[in-house]
């Protein structure tokens, strides 16, 4: 199974989360809150998994004949907010 790394930080101006990676060239998602993060990110990582498939490293014999295989997403998390007082 592949392992892809997911950074997702809130906006605090938009008042949303955005998800990158480093691992998965041109991913940006947003969200309102984690799990329509998570539901957009179903959605088109698969696609972009497979259109950059020439630029990601996917483990398994197989990864030229099936672009679709599972894969595992670890999204980090973080929400920083400046507080004034």
């Amino acid at each position: 199974m592949d392992f892809f790394k997911i950074e997702a930080e809130w906006d605090v101006i938009e008042n949303r989360w955005v998800a990158t990676s480093e691992d998965i060239p041109g991913l940006v998602a947003v969200g309102d809150n984690i799990p329509e993060l998570v539901d957009v990110l179903k959605s088109i990582v698969p696609d972009l998994l497979e259109a950059n498939s020439h630029l990601i490293e996917r483990e398994g014999a197989s990864k030229q004949s099936s672009q679709r295989n599972r894969c595992h997403l670890e999204i980090d998390c973080h929400h920083l907010e400046t507080v004034y007082i």
